[in-house]
């Protein structure tokens, strides 16, 4: 059982006071018990036992991919964990590609392509004093984005 009906996941800075606002809202308004994380994720910590418990007790899942969304490793954390749960749980997963190109999602080119360029910067790095457990996460974020690349979903542009 659910407890609720739809997760949000999204990059903050992009879209908390925008449009993943406003979808929240909506969604409350309309009746569907919504998760929108508002607290402020620190970088680098590990996803916190509250979230891996919305995102698993969720029915459905809104990836609001945006600029900056790649920018971000807890989003990219909630996502592989996202993916986890469509695969293996026929989860529903609707993903809203805002501002930016469901290509550019796919293939982490145009402004996912910096995202991965500076990871992999710092792998190169960590790797060479901690093996290659980072390398493993970056791959997992990339398959990630890559399934929801592939799915069908809303498509805003800047001109909307």
């Amino acid at each position: 059982m659910s407890t609720f009906d739809t997760f949000i996941s999204f990059r903050g800075e992009d879209t908390r006071n925008t449009f993943t606002g406003h979808l929240y809202k909506a969604l409350v308004d309309f009746g569907i018990s919504t998760f929108m994380d508002d607290k402020k994720l620190l970088i680098g910590d590990s996803l916190s036992e509250d979230l891996i418990g919305a995102i698993e007790k969720s029915g459905s899942f809104i990836v609001v991919l945006s600029e900056n969304y790649a920018s971000s490793k807890w989003c990219l954390r909630e996502l592989v964990k996202i993916i986890g749960c469509m695969v293996e749980q026929k989860r529903r997963v609707l993903p809203v590609f805002y501002h930016v190109s469901p290509h550019d999602v796919r293939h982490q080119s145009g402004c996912f392509k910096k995202s991965f360029c500076e990871y992999e910067e710092i792998l190169q790095e960590l790797n060479d004093r901690e093996g290659d457990k980072y390398t493993k996460e970056v791959q997992e974020w990339r398959s990630a984005l890559t399934k929801v690349g592939e799915l069908t979903g809303v498509v805003v542009t800047k001109d909307r």
